[in-house]
């Protein structure tokens, strides 16, 4: 057998195993081949190897093919270039933890907080916060709500001079012992310490020029001559201003040496103190002590108390 006709067989072979694959599955059963007489040809090993030898000669065949016509895969397209995206810079969150206490402190430890007494049916109760103190007793037959004032720390740093203003003997002392042999049991003592001896000297010379100062022991007589009145007595710009409450009260002398408004507990004493028939009021502003000053002297309520005459103020 010729070559050619060797590869013509080869490519019938190759026509009929296509053929058969495509043809409907009619592989004999279990049974069939059991009542089929067996031939050399059924052997397995012979099978496989005709399949083997037709599979390497269509290889063969593929390769030998020339390059006239290679072989084009497509290209996939390109993805659309990308808009790049606005990123915003990276921020960093820093949590903090606080912790509180139970019992929070007052948010101005300077002060004093305002104590609260109420009476209830059941007893009296003492308290600092508001809050409790009215729904305790809002609604309560027989309840009253009274503040309380703490008590106040005093300035113990040493001072350079005293002014008595009220006392045995007024005047200025450098001396704490002369100040306390002067005021020591004497009842309604007036008396204060001052960082340098020219704040207590003009300080003394104000009160004198008022008639603030004065022998507690001595009788009253008429009033020595004094400043007129202003019609407010603010007194703004004085040495005793600096005397200034702490609690941030105003007061107003209704009956005293020198009636008005005042910001200085200090300046109120030396107008009422051991002054007979003398009355004055601490209000929470100042608007509403200068709302009040004028009401009481439109009613006739405002009036000057003459102080008692000391003999050697002028000595």
């Amino acid at each position: 057998m010729s070559h050619t006709q060797t590869s013509n067989y080869e490519d019938a072979q190759i026509v009929a195993l296509l053929a058969s694959l495509n043809e409907p599955d009619h592989t004999p059963s279990r049974s069939q081949l059991s009542q089929r007489p067996r031939t050399p040809d059924d052997s397995p090993d012979y099978e496989d190897a005709e399949i083997l030898a037709l599979i390497s000669s269509f290889n063969d065949a593929a390769l030998d093919e020339p390059a006239s016509h290679p072989r084009v895969f497509p290209v996939p397209p390109s993805p659309p270039p990308r808009t790049p995206s606005r990123r915003l810079p990276p921020v960093t969150l820093q949590l903090q933890s606080h912790t509180f206490p139970a019992n929070r402190p007052h948010t101005s430890p300077s002060r004093t907080p305002i104590l609260y007494r109420y009476d209830t049916p059941t007893g009296r109760e003492y308290t600092t916060d508001w809050a409790s103190t009215g729904s305790a007793t809002q609604g309560v037959a027989g309840t009253q709500v009274q503040i309380v004032s703490g008590s106040r720390k005093k300035d113990r740093s040493r001072k350079a001079a005293y002014v008595v203003f009220c006392g045995r003997k007024f005047g200025v002392f450098l001396k704490w012992d002369d100040v306390q042999a002067h005021v020591s049991g004497v009842s309604n003592a007036i008396y204060h310490g001052y960082k340098s001896l020219s704040e207590a000297q003009a300080t003394f010379d104000y009160a004198v020029a008022r008639a603030w100062v004065r022998n507690c022991y001595a009788p009253l007589v008429a009033a020595i001559p004094r400043l007129p009145t202003p019609a407010s007595s603010l007194d703004t710009l004085n040495p005793l201003s600096g005397s200034q409450a702490r609690n941030h009260k105003w007061y107003v002398v209704y009956r005293g040496i020198t009636p008005g408004v005042y910001r200085s507990y200090l300046k109120v004493q030396l107008n009422t103190l051991g002054i007979q028939g003398s009355l004055h009021e601490s209000l929470p502003s100042r608007t509403e002590a200068l709302e009040k000053y004028p009401r009481a002297c439109a009613q006739g309520e405002v009036a000057e108390v003459p102080p008692p005459y000391p003999d050697d103020v002028f000595s």
